[in-house]
């Protein structure tokens, strides 16, 4: 998935950071902040597990938009579906 992303990134002329929390939570969390401090225009995620979903309360806060790629949140798929867009 990554490389098909970064593909059409590519060709979109858009830069893309990959990073790889090699599947630790804390890691996530701090290459997550590492990532915002760049203040990119959308945080893409594929969460390590349910905790992800922090990371989206961490990008809304700073009006990043949040896009998951793949995440297990433990919830029906209709109940997990979030806007990360700050409301006015």
């Amino acid at each position: 998935m990554g490389k098909g992303i970064k593909d059409e990134c590519q060709k979109m002329g858009y830069d893309l950071i990959v990073v790889d929390a090699e599947d630790k939570p804390a890691k996530q969390i701090s290459d997550t902040e590492d990532a915002l401090a760049k203040k990119p225009d959308v945080l893409l995620l594929n969460g390590v597990d349910s905790s992800a979903a922090q990371l989206a309360d961490m990008a809304q806060k700073r009006g990043i938009p949040c896009i998951f790629l793949a995440v297990t949140t433990g919830m029906p798929p209709a109940s997990s579906a979030r806007t990360t867009t700050p409301r006015a």
